[in-house]
């Protein structure tokens, strides 16, 4: 997280915002099933800024407790740079303020810039790491949810981590789980379940 140094306002403007899913959910059934199928082939075709406004079409519709929040990510200001001079030398660590970041920043696209001759070469074997951050947060304290509310917080943390891992893995939930657990979930969370799920079938595989 510290390395992508990304914050959450970002995604507020692609779309993940309270206030634009109350604007979404007042358009048409129709639109909405467009945008969700837009947002999904967005999605599977590498579109990653797609993917705020598609978590956002997902709590809306299934997150019945309003409990997952998006969350700024901040890094510390002063990183600290682990390095080697050659292969067979010591490692070394310094302190990198603002400007050294934007200097490292620059020299690594500028190689970048170079391996690829501007473009015209495609990287056939890189990895882009994104980071996307959201909260699931409870109204009242770890007590009073068990003792009052009469609810584990286990299961509503379980329930919405399977439905931002869905969302962005674009699969379904049963697909996620282990066959032992399937049957207890879609007990506890049968609004995760498409309606042709079937359990069995994927204890089966």
């Amino acid at each position: 997280a510290g390395a992508s140094g990304a914050e959450w306002e970002a995604a507020e403007e692609s779309g993940y915002t309270e206030d634009n899913s109350d604007a979404s959910s007042s358009s048409g059934e129709g639109t909405d099933t467009v945008q969700a199928q837009e947002d999904n082939m967005a999605v599977s075709g590498n579109d990653l800024t797609r993917l705020p406004v598609l978590l956002d079409a997902k709590l809306h519709e299934l997150d019945a407790d309003d409990s997952v929040r998006p969350a700024i990510l901040k890094v510390h200001g002063v990183w600290e740079k682990h390095s080697q001079r050659s292969l067979l030398s010591r490692l070394a660590s310094a302190p990198m303020g603002e400007r050294e970041q934007a200097a490292e920043k620059n020299k690594a696209f500028d190689l970048l810039d170079s391996l690829t001759r501007s473009g015209v070469l495609a990287l056939e074997d890189a990895t882009m790491h994104v980071v996307v951050a959201a909260v699931h947060s409870f109204d009242k304290t770890l007590v009073d949810t068990v003792i009052q509310d009469s609810t584990n917080p286990i299961e509503t943390a379980e329930r919405s981590a399977l439905l931002l891992a869905s969302t962005v893995h674009g699969a379904p939930v049963e697909s996620l789980l282990r066959p032992s657990h399937c049957e207890r979930v879609r007990e506890l969370s049968p609004i995760l379940f498409s309606a042709d799920a079937l359990c069995s079938s994927v204890a089966s595989q």
